[in-house]
């Protein structure tokens, strides 16, 4: 609200008895007033505007007219103000002034373009009226007429009324103790409110969306922020404000405290399983996509071990843990080593190359047994065996064995060294990994090398009885593996 009038001759100077005679007038109204040059600089202001801003008189006079003006709508009223006043000389509209505590006050807004013929001065009067929302009186027996500000005003449920964007054009005592807020603070708000729970932002919106759709909405569950960040609980009713004429809608929030109230309990505990299972349901869905692309893998007829590798690294984005990998059960059939370890870290380095004999620690009990292992806790596990010197001092372990009828081929094994355990749905997840694994075995083949073994007659038959393929040739990345009979 800083640009200059465009009108030609107007020096921006004021005599100094322009301001003295009308504040005479001025003074006398319980309206506020300013005169401002044509630079829109405040060279007078009355006693109802101080009141209305908060500012004295002193304050107000050599400032910018654009000091009352909120700064997000400052650059927009200034150009609608100033095309008005160019082209009729007037300027009215119903906004927020800022006060000087940066609350916001509502209020009917009118700027005159006054021009004396007697002399070049031009003058902007401008003219503020604040808003309240006004309720009917109602007839009470043996009462005679009670105002409904009296009955709004001594509810303890929070009353409010909001605009059709939700900005905050009134609000009741209730509402100011509930929150603990000024209504200065309060008047003028726009979502997101900052005494709103995060977690009810898109609540609230959709509740009010419904509001202005339907007109009414009842009992919504919304969680508010008091001054001290202790969390209220209400429940929340919207409607439709009826007002006479074509008035802008406004709404009716009403809001009553049932943080102590034994079913919110309950419908918070809803909400809970709720988000627990929309949590679910998208790890089930990234578990899906990550099962797909190990499958593309497998019809492309990559090898192996590459397909081994995948299954690691996808596994890692949906459990968390330190080490992974696929242990397969070695041709003396007595050996359980590891084919295919999680990326390079402390735990795979620290692993790689060291093998189990079957029934041998958690890994070797779950290869020998057939049976998936879940352990938390497993450092404290008398089964538990590590490196020499190589113990951790926290560990859980999920391990999963591949398996083909009553042939175990071999185990797919994750840990995780922090405190966080694992769960039966982390086991199933690990589940449906291992069976992937299976599934490229069964399709791809199994790279056998005979040389060394005692038995190469015995081993093919015990391969072939398990379901898998055979590859033999040269070039082959050899893992003289075979599954193990239960």
């Amino acid at each position: 609200m800083s640009k200059r009038s465009s009108s030609s001759g107007a020096s921006g100077t004021v005599s100094p008895d322009i301001p003295r005679l009308y504040g005479t007038m001025a003074e006398s109204s319980g309206d506020g007033h300013m005169l401002c040059d044509v630079h829109r600089t405040i060279v007078y202001a009355n006693a109802a505007i101080c009141g209305i801003t908060g500012y004295s008189q002193r304050e107000l006079t050599g400032k910018k007219l654009s000091i009352l003006c909120p700064s997000h709508e400052r650059a927009r009223q200034t150009k609608i103000s100033t095309d008005a006043i160019r082209k009729i000389g007037v300027w009215s509209a119903e906004l927020f002034l800022q006060r000087k505590n940066k609350g916001l006050r509502r209020c009917e807004l009118r700027i005159v373009l006054h021009r004396f013929p007697e002399s070049s001065e031009q003058l902007l009067m401008v003219m503020v009226k604040p808003i309240t929302e006004s309720l009917p009186g109602v007839r009470v027996a043996g009462a005679g007429v009670l105002q409904w500000e009296q009955v709004v005003e001594s509810l303890d449920d929070a009353i409010v009324i909001v605009d059709r964007v939700g900005r905050v054009t009134a609000c009741n005592e209730g509402f100011v103790r509930m929150l603990e807020r000024s209504r200065d603070e309060v008047l003028g708000s726009r979502l997101p409110y900052p005494w709103l729970a995060a977690s009810s932002v898109e609540s609230y919106k959709q509740a009010f969306k419904s509001a202005r759709r339907g007109g009414k909405v009842l009992n919504t569950i919304i969680a508010w922020r008091g001054n001290d960040l202790r969390q209220l609980v209400t429940s929340m009713t919207i409607t439709r404000l009826r007002q006479q004429g074509r008035q802008p809608a406004r709404y009716i929030v009403a809001l009553r405290d049932v943080s102590n109230v034994e079913y919110v309990d309950q419908l918070r505990r809803a909400d809970d399983r709720l988000q627990l299972l929309m949590t679910e349901l998208q790890r089930r869905t990234a578990t899906l996509h990550a099962l797909i692309e190990i499958q593309r893998f497998v019809l492309e007829g990559k090898p192996i071990e590459r397909v081994f590798g995948k299954i690691v690294s996808a596994m890692k984005e949906l459990v968390t843990h330190d080490l992974g990998g696929i242990y397969l059960i070695q041709a003396d059939g007595k050996t359980l080593c590891p084919e295919s370890l999680s990326k390079k870290n402390k735990s795979s380095r620290c692993m790689e190359g060291f093998c189990f004999t079957v029934g041998q620690g958690l890994l070797g009990a779950a290869a020998q047994s057939g049976e998936r292992v879940v352990v938390n806790d497993a450092h404290m596990d008398p089964r538990s065996v590590y490196p020499l010197g190589k113990k951790p001092g926290t560990e859980h372990v999920i391990v999963i064995p591949l398996r083909v009828k009553e042939f175990v081929f071999g185990i797919l094994a994750v840990v995780r060294n922090s405190g966080n355990r694992f769960t039966e749905d982390d086991a199933d997840v690990v589940q449906s990994f291992a069976n992937s694994a299976l599934v490229a075995l069964q399709n791809v083949g199994l790279p056998l090398s005979y040389a060394g073994m005692q038995e190469p007659g015995h081993a093919r038959d015990v391969i072939r009885a398990a379901g898998l393929r055979i590859i033999t040739g040269p070039g082959l990345n050899v893992m003289s593996s075979i599954p193990r009979k239960l």
